[in-house]
């Protein structure tokens, strides 16, 4: 197999998965498919702790693929975690520097990453409701990545290519599609202690969430079987408050071996929603004509997008790296002070057979060679540990630069009037009970008289400037013979807007 072959990687807590892909007619297919399971604690409360772990896994799934590593192997990798996140997020029209704020703000508002370095990338992603301008975003925690790519480069993979899990899964989602006006599709995938919510129609990614399962996704408790199946109703509600009179489908598929928990999934999902089409995942079609690749189980979708970015067919979804782009010099650094230190070990070598030809003619100057010796390889670590330091230093002083001029341009927001726009709005059959701040998300909860009122609702919020998202978090509905009031939560978040310029005095100069 030669080496430019198109490799999709994804790695989760369960398991590396690695699918080699083929283009046909213009159309990809599966070639060949393999998984590697991952000892317990590679991934530590959701975050990758033992990333050589996952490079010897992806060194045998590269065995068994028949792929050989004459000289590093250049593949796309497909990240899943708590901190390697996608998101679709709506703002309203605005100048490409101030999307550019609010986006860089939105992701470093997520509780999950606190005072993590972050890198992220954004790419527009047509237009939402009410004009607004959408956004796919993916963003990881910059350690993480970089233990990963250091790691796998250790193993002789070159990684040229990082995004989150998700992401991939939507592009294969997206591109899977051949109906002509195909339903919306609520994709749910379990992972290894994440399950992700996918919603998309036709080419067009609509919504992202991810819900964290302890335990991992694919081996949930009877609890967290039950929240899983809330958040699925939740995006199912979603595509019909969205898309009226069009009934809505949903796919389910494991990231790992889950086979047993996805069908209790869709048996438990199909009796609640009767009137949805509940049901596995379609296997993505295989060179072979068949359901499987090779003989080997059917690869996930995520594993199927990730080999989609290596073959260069992204589809509809946006290419979003997560690789730093100092990464290459990086790697270049790093392997001519690995020559250095091979070359000072090699002159090490030599002088320790020098102290011991000179041992045996002369012990005074023996000693004095072998300090030398010695000293000289501490120096020679210490000048390296100094100037990766420094590098660090440098790097990060420069990011804390660029977050505090970011957010030194964003002015307090008006709650009084942003808070009567809001009350404003409701419509009649609507009642109000409680408005919550936090995180920059308005939370506000009340009860209707029926669905299609607290939806009315909702549309009225989106349509309103003040705010940059308005969407339906949570609705109760009662039996159809219980007149109680319906529950609602409705989730907003308030534009944000960008301090104006100081306007310079007479003499020219500004404040």
């Amino acid at each position: 197999m030669p080496n430019h072959a198109a490799i999709g990687v994804t790695v989760n807590a369960g398991a590396v998965e690695a699918v080699e892909l083929t283009v046909n007619d213009g159309r990809p297919f599966v070639r060949r498919s393999a998984t590697e399971p991952l000892p317990a604690g590679v991934f530590s409360d959701g975050v990758l702790a033992d990333a050589d772990a996952v490079a010897k896994a992806v060194r045998r799934l590269l065995k068994r693929l028949g792929l050989r590593r004459s000289r590093p192997l250049g593949m796309f990798v497909a990240m899943s975690g708590r901190r390697t996140i996608a998101r679709v997020v709506e703002l309203s029209a605005a100048s490409p520097e101030e999307a550019e704020r609010t986006l860089q703000d939105r992701i470093a508002g997520y509780a999950v990453y606190e005072d993590r370095e972050v890198i992220w990338q954004a790419a527009p992603h047509g237009e939402g409701d009410a004009g607004r301008q959408v956004y796919l975003t993916a963003a990881g925690a910059a350690e993480e990545i970089s233990r990963l790519l250091q790691a796998l480069d250790r193993a002789g993979v070159r990684v040229g290519y990082v995004e989150p899990h998700a992401l991939a899964a939507t592009r294969a989602m997206t591109a899977y599609e051949t109906q002509e006006n195909p339903p919306p599709t609520v994709f749910v995938n379990f992972g290894g202690d994440t399950a992700e919510f996918l919603i998309a129609k036709g080419d067009r990614a609509l919504l992202i969430r991810s819900v964290e399962v302890g335990g991992g996704a694919s081996a949930a408790t009877p609890d967290d079987l039950e929240s899983l199946l809330v958040e699925a109703e939740r995006s199912v509600e979603y595509c019909r408050s969205r898309f009226q009179g069009e009934a809505p489908r949903v796919w389910v598929q494991a990231a790992t071996d889950g086979d047993e928990q996805v069908a209790a999934f869709v048996e438990r999902l199909t009796s609640r929603l009767p009137d949805v089409t509940v049901a596995v995942a379609p296997p993505w079609p295989a060179e072979t004509g068949e359901g499987e690749a090779g003989g080997m189980m059917a690869p996930s979708w995520a594993a199927v997008g990730a080999a989609m970015a290596a073959a260069g067919r992204p589809g509809a979804v946006p290419l979003l790296n997560l690789v730093p782009a100092e990464w290459p010099r990086i790697q270049k650094v790093r392997r001519q002070v690995l020559g250095f230190a091979s070359s000072v070990a090699a002159a090490l070598v030599v002088s320790c057979a020098v102290t011991v030809l000179l041992r045996l003619s002369a012990g005074d100057l023996v000693r004095r060679v072998q300090a030398a010796s010695v000293q000289m390889h501490r120096n020679t670590t210490e000048v390296l540990a100094a100037a990766e330091l420094k590098h660090r230093a440098a790097s990060a002083v420069e990011r804390a630069h660029r977050w505090n001029r970011a957010r030194s341009q964003l002015a307090p927001f008006d709650w009084v009037a942003g808070l009567e726009a809001v009350t404003d709005l409701t419509p009649p059959g609507v009642r109000l009970r409680k408005m919550e701040y936090r995180r920059g998300v308005l939370r506000i909860t009340g009860e209707a008289r029926t669905a299609d009122d607290a939806h009315e609702f909702v549309r009225r919020l989106a349509s309103l400037r003040l705010l940059d998202e308005a969407k339906m978090g949570r609705l109760e509905r009662a039996p159809a013979a219980d007149r109680r009031p319906i529950q609602y939560t409705i989730l907003c978040r308030f534009q944000q807007k960008s301090v104006p310029e100081p306007a310079p005095d007479a003499k020219g100069t500004k404040p």
